[in-house]
């Protein structure tokens, strides 16, 4: 730490040393929150959490826990890099000699695209779908980027009148989730990316540290932690077309 501290002193002054520090440690979270146009495609993964804070005593750092928690993730980058959250997803073939595959995640473009068939008419594709969190909307944009020395984030936000709220429940009086009970949920969740991705079984995997920060169950957040792995199906970059 000395040697960093020297010549940040001759270079911003002593008055100046620490907001010195504070640009350098500013720069580096934002240069990784950055996209990366190289990920592009759809990657599906799971995240297994084995640590959880919050929930009891004064302190809110993770602690292991006695079993792991598992739950499937959907995430497409585009070409630019972005990053969006999805819910579930369907992979098809276009009804062309070619059979280019087709990422779809918008139920009514499915009649408008020419895609495979089965006898039925029904579309001869593979549904893929992470039931492990809910937001409004098809898809959720993330900051960041998904790759080596990539971080990526995202703000799931359940409202107090999704189906899926925890604190809505059909058959209990005091889960009505109505007026003073009204409670929305918000997840912080941060993956960093810091092995390089390997090439299993001819496909592109990559592993990060998963963390969360879950808002609205308790007086406190709840923080969770563990790890999350990756796998691109598909290195096709839009959606919907």
């Amino acid at each position: 730490m000395k040697t960093l501290l020297s010549p940040l002193s001759r270079l911003c002054g002593r008055g100046f040393l620490w907001v010195c520090l504070l640009a350098v440690v500013q720069g580096v979270q934002a240069q990784s929150l950055v996209n990366n146009p190289d990920a592009a495609g759809l990657w599906m993964g799971d995240v297994v959490l084995d640590r959880v804070g919050g929930l009891a005593g004064p302190t809110n750092t993770p602690a292991r826990t006695t079993g792991p928690l598992q739950f499937r993730v959907l995430f497409h980058v585009d070409n630019a890099g972005r990053v969006k959250l999805l819910k579930d997803v369907i992979v098809a073939k276009r009804a062309t000699p070619t059979l280019d595959v087709v990422l779809v995640n918008d139920p009514s473009r499915l009649a408008s695209l020419n895609l495979e068939r089965t006898a039925e008419q029904a579309v001869a594709g593979r549904r893929y779908s992470a039931i492990g969190y809910d937001f409004n909307g098809l898809d959720l944009g993330c900051r960041g980027g998904v790759g080596q020395g990539f971080r990526c984030e995202a703000s799931v936000v359940l409202s107090n009148t999704a189906p899926t709220n925890p604190f809505r429940h059909g058959f209990h009086p005091d889960h009505a989730n109505t007026g003073a009970r009204a409670y929305s949920v918000r997840r912080e969740i941060g993956i960093n990316f810091n092995t390089p991705p390997q090439k299993l079984a001819d496909v592109d995997t990559l592993e990060g540290a998963y963390t969360e920060a879950v808002h609205g169950l308790a007086l406190q957040p709840i923080s969770v932690a563990g790890t999350v792995t990756l796998r691109r199906i598909s290195r096709v970059s839009i959606l919907n077309q």
